[in-house]
């Protein structure tokens, strides 16, 4: 799958690295990263994001939280 982020990235989604992300109290859901903007998808191809509109990216294991404009707003080790 190609990724969707807002920016434009032209890469594909890694579908055999699966990163788990906690929705709700106690479920959690398959989501793939992109392999060059590290943009996380679910697995219906759409751009994870959070209840504000934060966009979630994976960088070095860790789940990180930016707004629209890039920014980095919260930071969790991947399965809190």
């Amino acid at each position: 799958m190609k990724c969707q982020n807002e920016s434009g990235c032209e890469g594909l989604l890694d579908e055999t690295q699966i990163v788990p992300l906690r929705v709700g109290c106690a479920g959690f859901a398959q989501s793939f990263v992109c392999a060059v903007c590290g943009r996380l998808h679910w697995s219906s191809g759409k751009p994870v994001s959070n209840r504000q509109g934060l966009r979630a990216f994976l960088e070095r294991d860790e789940l990180v939280n930016r707004n629209a404009d890039g920014a980095e707003i919260g930071r969790a080790p991947v399965g809190t």
